[in-house]
């Protein structure tokens, strides 16, 4: 097996990813040629592949859609680096568009075996314009990207101290059904002009977030398309 980056979130999933890098990691370590590296901070993905993207062929995030989103925003559109996901996250919604398991040793096999596939997907990019900022912030994604309600709860899980798992996604909206309100929306599509006040916009490139909620069930990964909710 080539040399393989794996970066892995050691607090993914309620901090199954640092048991996945006990357990798995460590031991595949001592046979294959592999280099790993545990994330420390928010955004340390992103800043993690910007530096090793063109020294690897192919980078391996074990985490859950936060950490593969953060890998994502560190891969420049010209990089030749295949970049995967292990899923290890509290939702897991990117992956299920192509599978459903969660076995770890699914995808080491996988791997180790040189049995897995490879998919040229959509990535979509949004400008961020701050009301108190003449700063342009811009990001991509490539599950989601939510405005308003959706957003909210993704706020309050992330943030979420005394809850974790998918317990936590339960409480996010239930807080954020209490807490949210509606957003005044102006937009294009197709050329023609829409707007009015939406509880929430919900942008996929995948059929679910939030841990499972089709938000936008007919969306394709690979279409060229957005979906809009």
């Amino acid at each position: 097996m080539e040399k393989i980056l794996f970066i892995v979130n050691p607090i993914s999933g309620s901090g199954n990813g640092k048991k996945f890098y006990d357990h798995f990691l460590k031991n595949l370590k001592k046979s294959y040629n592999i280099e790993i590296i545990l994330t420390k901070e928010r955004d340390h993905a992103t800043k993690i592949c910007l530096e090793m993207c063109s020294k690897y062929s192919k980078i391996i995030i074990c985490g859950g859609d936060g950490t593969f989103n953060e890998a994502i925003n560190g891969i420049p559109s010209d990089s030749e680096c295949a970049i995967g996901l292990i899923p290890i996250g509290s939702g897991n919604d990117f992956m299920k568009n192509f599978i459903q398991t969660t076995d770890y040793n699914f995808y080491l096999d996988s791997l180790s075996k040189n049995t897995f596939m490879t998919h040229k997907v959509d990535i979509g990019e949004i400008e961020i314009n701050h009301c108190h900022s003449p700063e342009v912030v811009k990001r991509k994604f490539i599950n989601s990207c939510g405005i308003g309600f959706d957003a909210y709860v993704a706020y309050l899980n992330q943030n979420s101290k005394k809850i974790k798992g998918k317990l936590s996604y339960i409480y996010s909206i239930i807080m954020g059904l209490v807490k949210s309100k509606a957003i005044q929306f102006t937009g294009f599509f197709d050329s023609l002009p829409k707007e009015g006040n939406k509880l929430f916009i919900s942008i996929g490139n995948g059929k679910t977030a939030g841990g499972g909620l089709f938000l936008t069930p007919y969306a394709e990964v690979k279409d060229g398309l957005l979906d809009f909710t």
